[in-house]
């Protein structure tokens, strides 16, 4: 069991001989999203154990190739407004963590490339903070490009690390194992942690679902967007605050949590869509009771107008107090769901279903076919 300052050494930095990267060549890379079932342990404050999540139909994008400056890092984001031309004592310095792109600067940071590269990320139109692991899968792919570029075979249980310790260990950013984990290894998996004093351990865990069952949850997932992002680590904080003082309705979360885990992975192996949205629901309990603020009044205005229209089951994505809610509906009742949830003002919804494929990274000639698969 390392800590993440051991881990940090023994993965960073990505470049020792510079960048393998032709000048007519490209590396991409892609990386899922994911719908959070239960979550909260994945974090040391939050004792370790299971959680268990589905990758997603929402995917992260990176880009990596030779740029036009070969005296600038360039790292552009043009669907979001960022434009970074990193000299070498800017990628030198740590960021701190209240400075604009903090994660994105503490990736490059970690990584050390050289200079007269440049790396375009897209998350085709998903907005940031929703909930649905977007800057995890984002810098999975940052890393998973980077790495390419650097000759580094990073095994996968490495490359979730290596994301994850740019928020953890160089901005000091309470964040969990599964985002990263889901945009990595895909599918629907339970990831179990245990942490004990400086260390902490991760163990991934397949969960085989059969295509009955994960067909109808492609059906009846909706995800819907209220345009109100959130800040994880400021909900860490709250949540884990409450939990620390042995607040009763925290506590109880935290149990709820527990059994919705079980229950989660007991309507997997059976392939039981009624037990899964029973599960579900617990979810739903459980957020309701860790902090005042984790669901939004118009979340549950929304949920409860939806219920009455098929849905079955809900539940607030990631660290809540903002971004998105997931419906599970019936089925043949989606249409009328969707159509209703369309005439409302303040929520968009999010074209998602389940991913089976992790990150994928490939090289390609700029005008010409894959080099590399």
């Amino acid at each position: 069991m390392l800590s993440p300052a051991q881990r940090y050494e023994a993965i960073y930095p990505l470049f020792v001989d510079g960048a393998h990267v032709g000048p007519d060549e490209v590396i991409l890379a892609r990386a899922p999203m994911r719908w959070m079932w239960t979550g909260w342990r994945d974090v040391a404050r939050g004792g370790g154990g299971d959680c268990s999540n589905a990758a997603v139909t929402a995917y992260a994008f990176s880009t990596l190739r030779q740029g036009s400056d070969p005296e600038l890092f360039r790292l552009v984001a043009t669907d979001v407004g960022i434009d970074l031309r990193l000299r070498s004592e800017d990628i030198a310095r740590p960021p701190r963590r209240d400075e604009p792109h903090a994660l994105l600067r503490a990736l490059i940071h970690a990584a050390r490339p050289p200079l007269g590269l440049e790396l375009t990320c897209t998350a085709k139109g998903i907005p940031a903070a929703t909930g649905l692991g977007t800057s995890a899968a984002m810098a999975v792919t940052i890393v998973r490009v980077l790495a390419e570029a650097a000759g580094r075979a990073l095994q996968p249980d490495e490359l979730v690390h290596a994301a994850r310790l740019a928020e953890t260990h160089v901005l000091q950013l309470s964040c969990g194992f599964q985002d990263q984990g889901s945009a990595v290894h895909g599918g629907i998996a339970n990831y179990h942690t245990r942490f004990q004093g400086d260390g902490e351990e991760l163990q991934i865990v397949e969960l085989a679902a059969d295509d009955e069952l994960i067909g109808t949850l492609d059906a009846g997932l909706i995800v819907v967007d209220f345009g109100q992002p959130h800040s994880s680590h400021a909900a860490h904080l709250g949540v884990f605050e409450r939990l620390e003082a042995s607040h009763p309705d925290s506590l109880r979360a935290f149990e709820l949590l527990g059994e919705a885990e079980k229950a989660y992975q007991a309507a997997v192996a059976a392939g039981n869509f009624d037990a899964f949205v029973a599960a579900q629901n617990l979810t739903w309990q459980a957020q309701g009771l860790l902090h005042p603020e984790m669901i939004l009044p118009i979340m549950r205005d929304v949920v409860d107008m939806s219920r009455g229209l098929g849905v079955r089951g809900a539940n607030v994505n990631g660290a809540g107090m903002g971004g998105t809610v997931t419906l599970l509906a019936e089925p043949d009742c989606v249409g009328r769901v969707i159509r209703a949830l369309q005439a409302l003002d303040g929520v968009r919804l999010l074209q998602c279903g389940i991913e089976r494929r992790g990150v994928t990274c490939w090289r390609r000639r700029r005008h010409g076919a894959s080099t590399a698969e």
